[in-house]
């Protein structure tokens, strides 16, 4: 049990040191940065020397109880940089995965359909023009799914990737997935639960680096180079969060797949053969403790 508990607070302390700490005091030395430099003297490095001279030189510098009650604080800082990106990296998971019911939401709704009907006509144009337009048929076909791999169903291209993966669910087997997931959950092997994990980590900490671009944009406020690195932060972590979004759809659409009948096992229902819409709806029967319509 010491064992345990030791390799347990060991992984802890280094999630906390590369998740909180390391990311944080990078940010509090460009924070630093901006707030010595400004917009007019953005590469002053000559500048930066002299201040932090400045502080070395000073009395404080040299007391121990000083240099030990500024490093806790720029610990501290640091840990609550990291947590406010933590918080606001779970508000923009939410974003990805909202209904869209607001105005602006319905909005974009729309706008993503009109760009997704304009890309998806356009394919079957070139679907139609025969076998010679099929290098130009992959071309359409791209665009379309950058906009979204079905038609739009939210304002969100990533939200649009669960919604698929339950219609997929539905129509294939007449089970609703967030009835089932749970139970599924349970049932599935480690190595599948340890790669839908690691792709909902992923996910994660996408949206965390989309939380630290738009803390580097407030920094850019005051001094625009971090405005380029809020840039190429959030260009990454779009791609990040697409990658990662595409991977766990389809690990929890195979999971459903690969398990789905042995989850009708469990429930006491005969499922010989292949999982078909008819196992399926007599799980989700199961499940409600009802008979199947």
């Amino acid at each position: 049990m010491n064992a345990f508990l030791s390799a347990l607070g060991g992984k802890l302390a280094e999630k906390w040191l590369s998740l909180l700490v390391l990311p944080g005091a990078l940010y509090l030395a460009v924070v630093a940065a901006a707030v010595i430099l400004r917009h007019h003297r953005p590469f002053e490095i000559g500048l930066l020397r002299e201040t932090m001279d400045r502080v070395a030189a000073s009395p404080a510098s040299s007391s121990p109880g000083a240099i030990l009650l500024t490093a806790a604080g720029i610990l501290a800082a640091a840990t609550f940089a990291g947590l406010t990106v933590s918080a606001l990296g779970r508000g923009i998971e939410r974003l990805w995965y909202a209904e869209g019911t607001g105005v602006v939401g319905r909005l974009r709704i729309a706008w993503r359909r009109r760009r997704w009907d304009a890309a998806d006509a356009r394919l079957h144009r070139s679907l139609k023009a025969g076998p010679a337009a099929r290098r130009k048929a992959l071309r359409a076909q791209a665009r379309r799914d950058r906009i979204g791999r079905i038609r739009p169903h939210g304002p969100s291209w990533i939200g649009d990737g669960v919604f698929g993966v339950e219609q997929r669910i539905r129509h294939c087997y007449a089970m609703q997935l967030g009835q089932i997931w749970p139970l599924l959950w349970l049932v599935v092997p480690d190595q599948c639960r340890a790669e839908i994990t690691a792709a909902r980590d992923a996910q994660a900490a996408s949206a965390r680096l989309s939380a630290w671009a738009v803390l580097y944009l407030v920094a850019g406020a005051v001094w625009w180079p971090a405005v380029p690195v809020a840039v190429v932060l959030a260009v990454t972590a779009r791609f990040r969060a697409r990658d990662s979004a595409v991977n766990l759809a389809d690990l929890v659409s195979g999971a459903v797949d690969l398990h789905g009948r042995e989850l009708a096992t469990r429930l006491g229902v005969a499922a010989e053969g292949p999982f078909t819409r008819d196992t399926g709806a007599a799980v989700e029967a199961a499940l409600r403790g009802g008979v199947p319509e």
